[in-house]
Parts: structure tokens; sequence; C-alpha cells
């Protein structure tokens, strides 16, 4: 394993949560969850570095399991995904920060600080209507508000959370959380501009801030062939009405981002006229200030349809340490790659951190800007260029 490089390390969870449509999926403590992480500690323990998992699932690897009751730096991303997602998403920086840990742990040179890498359970909001739990708790360590919440299943949060983490004790043993100094993630861009540029690494700048409500419509479910059309409460005739609504309001709002990517009709079935209605809607800005316009044109909206309007993410824009930008940059100069500044459109498990702990990010180019999708890919060579910025960084921070 000494000599084992990203791309290895990548190709080893290839089968793991595969799909029909060749994506991935591994949402937070389910079936292909669970393997993956057993997989992440065998990785761990083969490149002579301990495991430890806490109450929420988050895995951590160090050297030295006496070293973390010093503040540590902090290196990781998550190990969930989309549903059908690619390959690199949170992945490709939790397993690199796996894998730099090790090796600057097997350097020559003397740590001064205790370095930790973390794989964080969950960030996609793929299962649950929650995102971000596992950097949540790492700040928080709280549990109150996610053991309650329910899949589509009925199956509660705590429910499975307490049943996965429960299988991974063979393996690992359990501990508490970490005091934090500062923390780094490595992640792929997820979008065109490092490419478009001809760019080798991205260091950002500012993380979007992100709203995300589900909006309710109530109607009554009937017949679809006894009903008459002057007869209906139409669930879904209110939602589309309302949709287009959102869509030409939130328009005039410059540089926002908005998306309705989840839709969903009761009974949803073909011959009943639907009763209810819930679709999702995800707001994004780097300027809190435009993110609290948008929310307020949408409050007014829902408002008026005497719609349900349910807030179930609210992040601030966050803005990366400078400190850490500058050593990132020199780190790109000693290996000889290029780099530039820009911000994140993507919501990460840095912007929860940022908001206590100095924070930095590391992007590598995504090819064609594609995420989120099987398609995501990133070349080789550049999974290689952003894991060995990321170990000439953590070297320095540590030396």
């Amino acid at each position: 394993m000494q000599d084992k490089k990203i791309t290895d390390l990548l190709e080893s969870f290839q089968a793991i949560g595969r799909t029909k449509n060749q994506g991935y999926t591994r949402t937070v403590y389910d079936q292909a969850w669970c393997q993956a992480q057993k997989q992440c500690v065998n990785i761990i323990k083969e490149l002579g570095l301990v495991p430890w998992v806490d109450e929420i699932g988050n895995l951590y690897a160090t050297a030295d399991l006496t070293w973390p009751k010093e503040p540590v730096i902090l290196v990781g991303s998550h190990l969930d995904t989309v549903v059908d997602g690619g390959l690199y998403d949170g992945l490709y920086g939790a397993l690199a920060a796996v894998l730099s840990v090790s090796q600057v742990a097997k350097s020559e040179q003397r740590l001064w600080q205790p370095l930790v890498a973390v794989i964080f359970s969950e960030e996609e909001v793929s299962r649950f209507d929650a995102t971000f739990t596992g950097s949540q708790y790492l700040l928080e360590r709280d549990l109150k508000g996610f053991d309650a919440l329910a899949d589509a299943q009925g199956q509660t949060f705590g429910q499975v959370r307490q049943a996965a983490v429960a299988a991974l004790s063979p393996f690992v043993q359990t501990a508490s959380c970490l005091k934090i100094a500062q923390y780094l993630e490595l992640h792929i861009e997820q979008g065109p501009i490092l490419e478009n540029a001809g760019t080798d690494i991205g260091i950002v700048t500012t993380i979007v801030g992100q709203e995300r409500f589900l909006i309710q419509l109530v109607g009554q479910a009937n017949h679809a062939g006894t009903t008459p059309m002057d007869c209906r409460d139409d669930a879904c005739q209110q939602a589309v009405s309302l949709l287009a609504d959102l869509y030409r309001e939130l328009a005039q709002i410059p540089d926002l981002c908005y998306t309705i990517g989840k839709v969903q009709l009761e009974p949803n079935v073909a011959n009943v006229i639907p009763g209810l209605v819930t679709f999702s809607l995800d707001l994004r800005h780097q300027d809190q200030l435009v993110l609290s316009e948008a929310v307020g044109v949408v409050a007014k909206l829902v408002d008026q349809y005497r719609a349900k309007l349910e807030r179930t993410t609210a992040v601030m824009p966050t803005q990366m340490n400078m400190g850490l930008q500058g050593e990132i940059a020199e780190a790109c100069q000693s290996v000889g790659l290029t780099h530039q500044f820009l911000p994140s459109g993507a919501g990460h498990d840095a912007q929860v951190m940022g908001e206590q702990v100095p924070t930095a990010m590391i992007f590598v180019p995504s090819v064609g800007g594609v995420s989120h999708v099987p398609d995501e890919k990133t070349t080789p060579a550049d999974l290689e260029n952003g894991q060995r910025v990321l170990t000439a960084v953590l070297a320095k921070l540590v030396g």
C-alpha cells in the first residue's frame, strides 16, 4: 500500500454502490455506504494509520491516536453520493486526505501538530431532508436535530444511524469528537472554469450561501373521470402555477442560482386527481443580502397560494481563510502547477467548518464541468496533482 496512488484507491470503489446507469448511489447509512466505510477502514489500516468512528458515522484516521487530545489539523471530505452520481464527488477528497496524512506521517520531518483525516458520513441530502450532518455534528456534538428525521421508507435517521455505526464496531474503535485548529478539503470543481482556463489547481475564495425549502400544496384527491374540471381542487394544477411564478420572479434576481429538483405527487396514480404536491427549492448566492431577498420573494408567493413552506437548510456564504489560500498557492508553485482563485457554487463540508475554524479548499478540474451524474470525470493526472498539492500543504502546516 505504501506506493499506492489516489487513482488506485478510487479504483477499489468502482463496484460499491454501482447502478444500472453506471453511476453510484451511496446514501447515508444504506448498504453501499456501509460497504464503502468498511473499505475505507481497510485502506486506513493498510496505510499504517489508526481508524476510529464517532456516533454519527464520521470515520477518522491518524498515525497516533494519542495525538487528537490536542487541536488537530483536519483534512477530508464526504463519503455519500447523490442518487446515480459519479465516482469522484466527495470520495476523491476523502481518500486523498487519508493518503496524504499517511504520506506526511511516514516522512522524515518532525510533526509539530496532530494531523487527522476525516471521511464525513453525509453531505448530499440524498436520503433525509438534512445536509452536512457529519460536519455539523463534529462542530456541535448534537444529534437531536437529526434522529427524528424519516426517509421515504419511513426509517428514521436515528434507527439507521445506530445500526450502521454498530456494524462498523467490529472493525474500528469508537472515540469522541476532536478539537480542530484548521480544516482543509480537496474536491473536484464540479464546474467548467478550471478546464476552460487550462489551470491545474483552483483555490476557493468563497462558498456560496444556500437556502433549501420543501413547499407543499394541498388539494383534494378524487376520481379522474367522474369529477368535472370546474369541480376539482387539483394540487398539481396549483403547483404548476406556483412553479411558473417562482421561475419568473427568481429570474429577476441577478446571479441567483435556483433549482427545483424534486417533485412528489400523492397519491401519484394515473387515474386520481393529485391531492398533495411537495417540491424542493434550492437557492444559492455569494451575497447573503441577495439570498435573503430571494427568500422573501419565495415566502410571498407561497403565501399567495396558501401553501406550506418548510426550510430544510440555511447556510450563509463562507469566506475561506486568506492565510491558508496563500499556503495552497505556495504549494502549487513548489510542485510546478498553475493555480487560480475562484468561488465555489457548490456547497461543501468546508462551508460548515469555515464558520468556526480557519478553512480552505482545493479544486481540481472536472472534465466538461460535469458532476452529480454518472459521466462525472477528472483525469488521472489532475487527480494526482490535487493530492500532491494537498500533501505539500499539510507537510508545511504540521512541520
